[in-house]
């Protein structure tokens, strides 16, 4: 009989994530995941039951790890609200940039991962509308006059220049961050005007 073994399942999580976030999901198989954490196959099905839930775990942690680091309003120094929302998604850019195991599968699994992937889809769906509560959040807290429309057209903008600095992310040894903060002095300055 197998017994859990929280090492073991830690190394096939971060074996599963360096080489998923690498080769894909399907370019990444059961044998490649054992032999890389140094446990049998039955180990893997014990603690995950199959390889779609071992990438379930790798996201769900992933996930967990990055929605940690994105601060609050009231923990963001600056002192003016376009200070504190350039300081927030400079934060979670650096963030990114630290952690891009994560971001990596979340790009590739948008394009690769079929329906019947559901529960990683919503791992996927649920990691988009925490960062999008997130956004528009910072700019509820920053322009309090902003009316509900104008906080989501404002939090649309920044997914989209989130989405164009992950993928510039991913795709470069170093993304940019100073493209980051410039797409958060826009949306700054568009927030203030809305306000005026």
């Amino acid at each position: 009989m197998i017994r859990p073994d929280a090492p073991a399942r830690e190394r096939m999580l971060n074996v599963a994530a360096e080489l998923m976030s690498r080769q894909g999901y399907a370019g990444t198989s059961v044998a490649d995941i054992v032999a890389g954490a140094g446990v049998q196959a039955p180990a893997l099905y014990w603690h995950f039951k199959s390889k779609q839930g071992i990438l379930a775990a790798v996201m769900d942690r992933g996930a967990a790890e990055w929605e940690a680091g994105l601060p609050s309003w009231d923990e963001t120094p600056g002192a003016t609200p376009a200070e504190r929302l350039i300081e927030a998604l400079g934060t979670a850019g650096a963030h990114i940039r630290e952690n891009p195991q994560f971001l990596r599968l979340l790009i590739l699994l948008s394009f690769e991962l079929g329906d019947d992937n559901g529960d990683v889809r919503e791992v996927i769906r649920r990691v988009r509308t925490r960062a999008r509560g997130w956004i528009a959040g910072l700019f509820a807290a920053g322009w309090p006059a902003l009316g509900a429309e104008q906080v989501e057209r404002l939090t649309i903008a920044a997914m989209a220049f989130a989405d164009g600095f992950s993928v510039a992310e991913v795709n470069s040894d170093a993304g940019d961050l100073d493209g980051l903060r410039w797409s958060a002095e826009l949306l700054a300055r568009e927030a203030e005007a809305l306000v005026r």
